[in-house]
C-alpha cells in the first residue's frame, strides 16, 4: 500500500514534470494548448519577429536609398564633368583664337606671307587691321580711275602680298574698319559680329555667309554662297548690305548653294548678279523701311533679282540690323 507520504511525493513529482514540460513548450497530456499559444505570443517572441521584419524592411529601404544616392551622385558627377569639359573646351578655343590673332599681327609686323588658312577667328578682334594689298582695276588692260566699271578686271600686286584666309571662321569677329583689299576669303564661315566701315575692295568672299555689312567698300568684290571645307551640304547664305559702295561688285553661287542678298541705299552701279542669286534692291530711307523705291544700275542681273518692293532678309539678321540703326 502507498502511504500518504508516498502519495504526496508522487503528486509533487508529476507537478514538477508538468511544469518542466510546459517550460519546454510541450503541453501535458490532455491539457489545453492555450498556454503554448500564449507563449508563442510572448513579448520575447513578438519582439524577435518585429526585429526580423524591421531588419528586412530596413534592408530594402537601405538598398533603394543606396540606388537613389548612386544615381544622384552619378548625375552630379556627369554634370560637373560636362561643365568642366565645356570650360576647358572654351578655354582651349579661346587660346587657339588668341594664338591665331597673335600670329596674324606678327605676320603683318614682320612683312611675311599672309597665309592665314583655317584660322579660328571666332569672336576675334581684328578691327582696324590693314590686311590689304595693292590692286588696280583694269578695263581692256588700261587702269580705270575712280573705281571699277562693268567688266573690269582686277590686277593685284601678287598673291604673296594679298591675304589668304581659306577655310577660316569669322563667326562673331569684330571686323569694323579692317582692310581686306584683294584678300582671298574662300570657303570661310563669314558671320562676323561687326563690319562697319570694312573694306572688301576686290576681295573674293565665298562660303557660309550670314552678315550685315554697313558703310563698306565692296568695289569690285565677289560674294558667293558656297560649301565650307569638309561639309557635304552648303548652308543658305544671306547678306544685308546698307549704305555701301558696291560699284562693280558681283554676287554668285557655287555648287547648288543658295545666296540671298538685300541691298539698301547703296551705290550699285555696274553690280552683277549671277543667275540663281536671290537679290532684293531698294533705295530706302534710313533706317530701312519695309517698302523701298526701285533701285537701278545693274548689269547682267539674273532673273531672281527684284528691283522693286520691300527688302527681304532672314530674321536672324534683324537683331544685328536693329542694333546697327539704334547706334546711329
Amino acid at each position: 500500500m502507498v502511504t500518504q507520504h508516498q502519495g504526496d511525493a508522487l503528486r509533487s513529482a508529476r507537478d514538477t514534470s508538468a511544469r518542466v514540460g510546459r517550460l519546454a513548450g510541450t503541453p501535458r497530456r490532455g491539457a489545453s494548448a492555450k498556454p503554448r499559444e500564449l507563449f508563442r505570443k510572448s513579448p520575447v517572441r513578438v519582439t524577435k519577429r518585429f526585429v526580423r521584419e524591421s531588419m528586412h524592411v530596413k534592408k530594402y529601404d537601405i538598398f533603394v536609398e543606396l540606388l537613389i544616392a548612386i544615381g544622384i551622385g552619378g548625375l552630379v558627377t556627369l554634370g560637373f564633368t560636362t561643365y568642366q569639359n565645356s570650360i576647358e573646351a572654351n578655354r582651349s578655343e579661346r587660346a587657339e583664337m588668341l594664338a591665331d590673332v597673335a600670329y596674324i599681327r606678327e605676320t603683318l609686323r614682320d612683312g611675311g606671307p599672309k597665309l592665314f588658312h583655317n584660322m579660328n577667328l571666332r569672336d576675334a578682334n581684328l578691327s582696324g587691321l590693314d590686311l590689304g594689298c595693292d590692286i588696280a582695276f583694269l578695263h581692256n588692260g588700261v587702269p580705270t580711275p575712280g573705281g571699277p566699271s562693268a567688266n573690269d578686271d582686277v590686277d593685284t600686286a601678287g598673291d604673296e602680298h594679298c591675304a589668304d584666309f581659306y577655310g577660316s571662321d569669322f563667326t562673331g569677329a569684330d571686323l569694323s574698319g579692317a582692310d581686306f583689299t584683294g584678300a582671298q576669303m574662300n570657303r570661310v564661315n563669314f558671320a562676323p559680329g561687326h563690319t562697319e566701315d570694312i573694306i572688301l575692295t576686290a576681295a573674293e568672299l565665298s562660303g557660309a555667309i550670314d552678315v550685315l555689312i554697313a558703310r563698306a567698300d565692296l568695289r569690285g568684290a565677289t560674294l558667293a554662297g558656297a560649301f565650307l571645307p569638309h561639309e557635304h551640304q552648303a548652308e543658305d547664305s544671306s547678306a544685308l548690305i546698307v549704305q555701301s559702295d558696291l560699284r562693280g561688285a558681283r554676287f554668285r553661287i557655287e555648287e547648288h548653294a543658295n545666296l540671298t542678298v538685300s541691298i539698301a541705299s547703296s551705290d550699285i552701279s555696274a553690280v552683277h548678279f549671277d543667275q540663281g542669286v536671290d537679290g532684293h534692291l531698294g533705295n530706302c530711307e534710313i533706317p530701312v523701311s519695309d517698302e523701298c523705291a526701285p533701285q537701278r544700275g545693274l548689269t547682267g542681273a539674273g532673273a531672281g533679282v527684284r528691283a522693286s518692293g520691300g527688302l527681304h532678309f532672314p530674321h536672324r539678321l534683324q537683331q544685328a540690323f536693329n542694333e546697327y540703326w539704334s547706334e546711329r
